[in-house]
Protein backbone atom coordinates (compact mmCIF):
# COMPACT_ATOMS: atom_id res chain seq x y z
CA UNK A 1 0.00 0.00 0.00
CA UNK A 2 1.63 3.41 -0.67
CA UNK A 3 2.71 5.59 2.05
CA UNK A 4 -0.19 8.01 1.05
CA UNK A 5 -3.15 5.45 1.24
CA UNK A 6 -1.96 4.46 4.64
CA UNK A 7 -1.58 7.48 5.87
CA UNK A 8 -5.19 8.46 4.89
CA UNK A 9 -6.81 5.11 5.84
CA UNK A 10 -5.45 6.27 9.66
CA UNK A 11 -6.69 9.49 9.67
CA UNK A 12 -10.25 8.61 8.49
CA UNK A 13 -9.60 5.77 12.06
CA UNK A 14 -8.64 8.89 13.80
CA UNK A 15 -11.57 10.45 12.85
CA UNK A 16 -14.03 8.48 14.51
CA UNK A 17 -12.15 8.50 17.68
CA UNK A 18 -12.58 10.94 20.58
CA UNK A 19 -10.09 14.14 20.73
CA UNK A 20 -9.24 13.66 16.98
CA UNK A 21 -6.42 16.50 16.85
CA UNK A 22 -4.82 14.72 19.73
CA UNK A 23 -4.15 11.62 18.06
CA UNK A 24 -3.73 13.52 14.72
CA UNK A 25 -0.68 15.55 16.72
CA UNK A 26 0.92 12.51 18.45
CA UNK A 27 1.16 11.02 14.90
CA UNK A 28 2.34 13.59 12.95
CA UNK A 29 5.10 14.16 16.03
CA UNK A 30 6.36 11.04 16.27
CA UNK A 31 5.79 8.59 13.94
CA UNK A 32 5.44 10.32 10.61
CA UNK A 33 7.71 13.49 11.93
CA UNK A 34 5.49 15.94 9.47
CA UNK A 35 5.29 18.40 12.06
CA UNK A 36 9.01 19.04 12.08
CA UNK A 37 10.07 21.79 9.76
CA UNK A 38 13.27 21.77 7.95
CA UNK A 39 14.22 25.78 6.12
CA UNK A 40 15.51 23.17 2.90
CA UNK A 41 12.68 21.02 3.03
CA UNK A 42 9.36 21.45 3.23
CA UNK A 43 10.14 25.66 4.13
CA UNK A 44 11.90 25.58 0.70
CA UNK A 45 8.90 23.26 -1.21
CA UNK A 46 6.13 25.28 0.16
CA UNK A 47 7.85 28.61 -1.43
CA UNK A 48 8.22 27.49 -4.20
CA UNK A 49 4.60 25.81 -4.76
CA UNK A 50 3.37 29.66 -3.68
CA UNK A 51 5.29 30.53 -6.48
CA UNK A 52 3.35 28.42 -8.73
CA UNK A 53 0.31 29.37 -7.46
CA UNK A 54 0.84 33.34 -7.37
CA UNK A 55 1.85 32.70 -11.43
CA UNK A 56 -0.70 30.26 -11.97
CA UNK A 57 -3.54 33.15 -10.72
CA UNK A 58 -1.50 35.65 -13.01
CA UNK A 59 -1.63 33.51 -16.04
CA UNK A 60 -5.12 32.13 -16.06
CA UNK A 61 -7.03 35.42 -14.50
CA UNK A 62 -8.36 37.80 -17.64
CA UNK A 63 -7.48 40.94 -15.04
CA UNK A 64 -5.39 40.02 -12.26
CA UNK A 65 -5.73 42.16 -9.33
CA UNK A 66 -3.03 43.34 -7.50
CA UNK A 67 -5.22 43.07 -3.98
CA UNK A 68 -6.41 39.74 -4.74
CA UNK A 69 -8.51 37.70 -2.32
CA UNK A 70 -7.08 33.92 -1.71
CA UNK A 71 -8.91 30.91 0.29
CA UNK A 72 -6.51 28.32 1.38
CA UNK A 73 -8.45 24.15 1.75
CA UNK A 74 -5.94 22.80 4.53
CA UNK A 75 -3.89 25.04 6.43
CA UNK A 76 -2.31 22.28 8.27
CA UNK A 77 0.46 22.79 10.62
CA UNK A 78 2.79 25.58 8.69
CA UNK A 79 0.71 28.40 6.87
CA UNK A 80 3.86 28.83 4.81
CA UNK A 81 1.75 29.07 1.11
CA UNK A 82 -0.70 32.04 2.69
CA UNK A 83 1.87 33.98 4.53
CA UNK A 84 4.25 33.94 0.96
CA UNK A 85 0.74 34.72 -1.22
CA UNK A 86 0.75 37.97 1.68
CA UNK A 87 4.18 39.18 0.52
CA UNK A 88 3.25 38.88 -3.35
CA UNK A 89 0.14 41.55 -2.21
CA UNK A 90 -2.94 39.15 -1.53
CA UNK A 91 -5.45 41.40 0.03
CA UNK A 92 -7.87 39.25 2.42
CA UNK A 93 -6.85 35.78 2.75
CA UNK A 94 -8.89 32.80 4.15
CA UNK A 95 -7.25 29.09 5.15
CA UNK A 96 -8.91 26.69 6.60
CA UNK A 97 -9.19 23.25 8.58
CA UNK A 98 -11.32 21.18 10.25
CA UNK A 99 -8.68 20.83 13.31
CA UNK A 100 -6.18 23.47 14.54
CA UNK A 101 -2.91 22.39 13.51
CA UNK A 102 -1.21 25.33 13.96
CA UNK A 103 1.21 25.68 17.17
CA UNK A 104 3.55 28.55 18.67
CA UNK A 105 6.43 26.17 18.39
CA UNK A 106 5.64 25.02 14.74
CA UNK A 107 4.22 28.83 13.88
CA UNK A 108 7.50 30.21 15.40
CA UNK A 109 9.88 27.89 13.03
CA UNK A 110 7.88 29.45 9.74
CA UNK A 111 8.51 33.12 11.03
CA UNK A 112 12.11 32.44 11.65
CA UNK A 113 12.71 30.80 7.91
CA UNK A 114 11.01 33.63 6.43
CA UNK A 115 13.40 36.27 8.13
CA UNK A 116 16.27 33.92 6.94
CA UNK A 117 15.17 33.34 3.45
CA UNK A 118 15.51 37.03 3.54
CA UNK A 119 18.12 37.75 4.75
CA UNK A 120 20.04 35.74 2.27
CA UNK A 121 17.99 36.98 -0.57
CA UNK A 122 16.93 33.00 -1.27
CA UNK A 123 13.16 34.85 -0.92
CA UNK A 124 13.87 37.24 -3.59
CA UNK A 125 15.13 34.36 -5.89
CA UNK A 126 12.27 31.82 -5.00
CA UNK A 127 9.52 34.04 -4.47
CA UNK A 128 10.78 36.97 -6.57
CA UNK A 129 6.81 38.65 -6.19
CA UNK A 130 7.34 39.16 -2.78
CA UNK A 131 6.74 43.24 -2.08
CA UNK A 132 9.39 44.85 0.16
CA UNK A 133 6.98 46.49 2.05
CA UNK A 134 5.29 43.09 3.06
CA UNK A 135 8.18 41.51 3.55
CA UNK A 136 9.19 44.56 6.13
CA UNK A 137 6.09 44.30 8.10
CA UNK A 138 6.10 40.50 8.39
CA UNK A 139 10.10 41.19 10.05
CA UNK A 140 9.00 43.62 11.72
CA UNK A 141 6.24 41.86 13.54
CA UNK A 142 8.43 39.29 14.04
CA UNK A 143 10.47 41.62 16.33
CA UNK A 144 8.02 43.03 17.82
CA UNK A 145 8.14 42.31 21.54
CA UNK A 146 4.97 41.52 21.74
CA UNK A 147 3.96 37.92 22.14
CA UNK A 148 1.24 37.14 19.74
CA UNK A 149 -0.40 34.26 18.88
CA UNK A 150 0.25 32.77 16.09
CA UNK A 151 -4.21 33.18 14.80
CA UNK A 152 -3.49 36.44 15.89
CA UNK A 153 -0.17 36.94 13.94
CA UNK A 154 -1.87 35.87 10.90
CA UNK A 155 -4.35 38.12 11.63
CA UNK A 156 -2.08 41.20 11.16
CA UNK A 157 -1.22 39.79 7.61
CA UNK A 158 -4.86 39.81 7.09
CA UNK A 159 -4.94 36.32 6.96
CA UNK A 160 -7.93 34.33 8.82
CA UNK A 161 -7.45 30.99 10.12
CA UNK A 162 -10.54 29.54 10.48
CA UNK A 163 -11.61 26.06 11.61
CA UNK A 164 -14.56 24.33 10.33
CA UNK A 165 -15.80 22.39 6.79
CA UNK A 166 -14.55 24.04 3.81
CA UNK A 167 -18.38 23.21 2.48
CA UNK A 168 -19.54 25.88 4.96
CA UNK A 169 -17.70 28.51 4.56
CA UNK A 170 -18.67 32.17 4.78
CA UNK A 171 -17.72 32.95 1.28
CA UNK A 172 -20.01 35.36 -0.80
CA UNK A 173 -21.13 34.56 -4.41
CA UNK A 174 -17.89 35.38 -6.81
CA UNK A 175 -15.99 36.91 -3.98
CA UNK A 176 -12.63 34.92 -4.44
CA UNK A 177 -9.95 35.12 -7.08
CA UNK A 178 -7.93 32.22 -5.74
CA UNK A 179 -8.53 29.13 -4.04
CA UNK A 180 -5.72 26.61 -3.77
CA UNK A 181 -4.96 23.39 -1.66
CA UNK A 182 -1.49 21.64 -1.37
CA UNK A 183 -1.10 17.87 0.19
CA UNK A 184 -5.13 18.01 1.27
CA UNK A 185 -7.51 16.52 -1.18
CA UNK A 186 -6.43 13.28 -1.06
CA UNK A 187 -8.01 13.10 2.14
CA UNK A 188 -11.53 13.93 0.99
CA UNK A 189 -14.40 11.31 0.25
CA UNK A 190 -15.61 11.57 -3.31
CA UNK A 191 -19.06 12.93 -1.97
CA UNK A 192 -17.32 15.76 0.53
CA UNK A 193 -15.21 16.04 -3.12
CA UNK A 194 -18.33 16.77 -5.05
CA UNK A 195 -19.37 19.34 -2.37
CA UNK A 196 -16.24 21.28 -2.02
CA UNK A 197 -16.26 21.91 -6.02
CA UNK A 198 -19.65 23.20 -5.83
CA UNK A 199 -19.02 25.40 -2.65
CA UNK A 200 -15.36 26.46 -4.73
CA UNK A 201 -17.10 27.30 -7.79
CA UNK A 202 -20.13 29.31 -6.55
CA UNK A 203 -17.68 31.52 -4.59
CA UNK A 204 -14.84 32.20 -7.28
CA UNK A 205 -14.02 35.10 -9.79
CA UNK A 206 -11.53 34.01 -11.27
CA UNK A 207 -9.10 30.63 -11.35
CA UNK A 208 -8.26 28.19 -8.92
CA UNK A 209 -4.75 26.57 -8.02
CA UNK A 210 -4.17 22.92 -7.06
CA UNK A 211 -1.49 20.99 -6.00
CA UNK A 212 -2.57 17.65 -8.24
CA UNK A 213 -2.50 14.45 -6.42
CA UNK A 214 -3.21 11.17 -6.75
CA UNK A 215 -6.28 8.74 -5.87
CA UNK A 216 -6.38 4.98 -7.19
CA UNK A 217 -3.28 6.34 -9.59
CA UNK A 218 -5.26 8.78 -11.04
CA UNK A 219 -4.64 12.14 -10.89
CA UNK A 220 -7.51 14.40 -9.44
CA UNK A 221 -8.19 18.05 -9.76
CA UNK A 222 -10.76 20.44 -7.41
CA UNK A 223 -12.04 22.28 -10.47
CA UNK A 224 -10.52 24.09 -13.71
CA UNK A 225 -10.39 27.65 -14.22
CA UNK A 226 -13.52 29.27 -14.64
CA UNK A 227 -16.17 31.96 -16.23
CA UNK A 228 -13.69 32.78 -19.44
CA UNK A 229 -10.73 33.41 -17.72
CA UNK A 230 -8.36 31.45 -19.83
CA UNK A 231 -9.42 34.55 -22.61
Amino acid sequence: MSSWLLKTAVQHVFKELPRTEWWNGLMQRYVTKGSQLRPYGEFHAKLKACHRHFQYYQSCSRKPRDNFSVVEIGTGWFPIIPIGLYLCGAGEILTCDIVRLVQPDTFAKVVEYFCLFDQTGELDKILPEARRDRISELTRLARSPVNASPIEFLKRLNIQALLGNVCHLPLDRESVDLVFSHGVLEHFAPPLMAQANDRVSQSLRTVVGHEPFYRYGRPVLLVRPVNNSLQ
